[in-house]
């Protein structure tokens, strides 16, 4: 079984990415539908490891090993900190979008409020 999360880290390193760059520059939609995608994939599959870690422990639990062994399970205390990390990261980036339209339709209904032409 292959455990190295590579993918995993690059597929949220990609979607903050997107996110900052994409998102806070360009002030597209579309782009915080495809970085909040991403970071959702990569919490789904980061969910699925821990139970390949747990797994892991479980078999390892009855046998005997040496501590340099390779096949060790991961600490899974670490890991549920990053996953922990990240799942605040995705509600802090939801939270920013809400926030982030909220305001903008204030703004609209601010203006049709006071008879200001409103583009459509």
């Amino acid at each position: 079984m292959d455990f190295t999360p590579f993918l995993q880290a690059f597929l949220l390193i990609v979607a903050l990415l997107l996110f900052v760059i994409l998102d806070i520059i360009l002030h597209k939609v579309a782009l915080r539908a495809i970085s909040i995608t991403i970071l959702l994939c990569f919490n789904i599959w980061s969910y699925t490891y821990y139970f390949k870690i747990e797994e892991l422990q479980e078999y390892w639990s009855g046998l005997k090993y040496s501590p340099y062994d390779a096949y060790l399970p991961p600490n899974i205390d670490d890991f549920i900190f990053v996953w922990l990390a990240s799942q605040i990261l995705v509600f802090y980036l939801f939270l920013t979008i809400g926030i982030s339209y909220l305001m903008k339709r204030k703004k609209l209904l601010t203006k049709q409020d006071n008879g200001q032409a409103v583009p459509r």
